[in-house]
């Protein structure tokens, strides 16, 4: 009786919405976002480990969404039954160039309704309740596909091609370098000077019961 009732309060557990924005700020803070030579982004972006990504204190600042979310996931478990939280990740294709690629976001099953916590892009971060949405789908993007896996298949050892690969998603290499190409044209010395001086930290709440209902919980300037 007395293990039941443990396990009931187990998977009971959770954090508040403010919490888990305070969480995520101050992860942008420790996580470092940097900007890294075009030979490292051949050989680290998707490539590092949750465990070497949270050891070197730094990510990339372009694609971060992939060491931002995988890192968080680590710290969420923490504090959340790893079986209650899910990465999701969404294959896309860019209406303008055609190019493919792709985005990570996390899904808490521990808050009913489920809320989805989505590093969007520089240090923005979208905290809500209910699917994942896409606010680019259908203006600059087409969704091709969406996938997951549970955050108790999740080691510390993973990296995001590792769990592409559990998910299911075999990326043909030709796709994973096109993306690896687009960064390293964009990672211009210009393109890194703007996102530092342009990129507080945002993080945005909007709760299911209204849609008046936000918080910005901080912005904070470099």
């Amino acid at each position: 009786m007395l293990r039941h009732e443990r396990g009931t309060l187990e998977s009971e557990k959770t954090l508040s919405h403010e919490k888990i924005g305070k969480m995520a700020s101050s992860h942008l803070k420790t996580l470092k976002k940097v900007r890294r030579e075009n030979e490292k982004i051949q050989s680290e972006v998707g490539r590092r480990t949750i465990s070497e990504i949270l050891t070197s204190g730094e990510t990339f600042y372009m694609g971060a969404c992939i060491d931002t979310t995988l890192t968080f996931l680590q710290k969420l478990k923490e504090h959340i039954p790893a079986e209650k939280l899910e990465i999701g990740c969404e294959l896309l294709k860019q209406k303008e160039t055609g190019n493919l690629t792709f985005h990570l976001f996390l899904t808490d099953h521990s808050n009913k309704p489920q809320r989805v916590i989505d590093f969007v892009g520089n240090n923005f971060v979208s905290i809500y309740e209910g699917d994942y949405q896409n606010p680019q789908e259908g203006k600059k993007i087409t969704q091709l596909g969406t996938f997951s896996i549970s955050g108790d298949k999740i080691e510390k050892s993973d990296s995001f091609l590792t769990i592409a690969d559990k998910m299911g998603i075999h990326l043909p290499p030709e796709l994973f370098q096109a993306y690896l190409a687009k960064l390293q044209h964009d990672n211009t010395p210009e393109n890194f000077e703007q996102f530092e001086q342009n990129s507080p930290i945002n993080i945005k709440i909007k709760k299911q019961k209204s849609s008046t209902e936000e918080a910005v919980l901080g912005v904070v300037k470099d």
